[in-house]
């Protein structure tokens, strides 16, 4: 198989970006290979990240002063 059936992709607009999973399907017919996506899946990054409302929420029930400044990674 020529290409891989599953893909992370970075969708950018006028006014933000967001990131995709995708599947996809190759299209036998004709003389060149295409690809058809079949499936899509929106990854919430601000969740992945631990910057979303749960990861607010899990932070202040820690309580604050626990030293965790500059750590973020994403």
């Amino acid at each position: 198989m020529p290409f891989p059936t599953h893909y992370l992709v970075l969708v950018v607009t006028d006014t933000d970006f967001r990131y995709a999973l995708i599947s996809v399907r190759i299209v036998p017919e004709g003389i060149y290979q295409s690809l058809v996506m079949e499936d899509i899946g929106w990854l919430d990054v601000e969740r992945i990240c631990g910057r979303g409302r749960e990861a607010r929420m899990q932070n202040s029930a820690r309580g604050a002063g626990s030293g965790s400044h500059g750590t973020e990674r994403c």
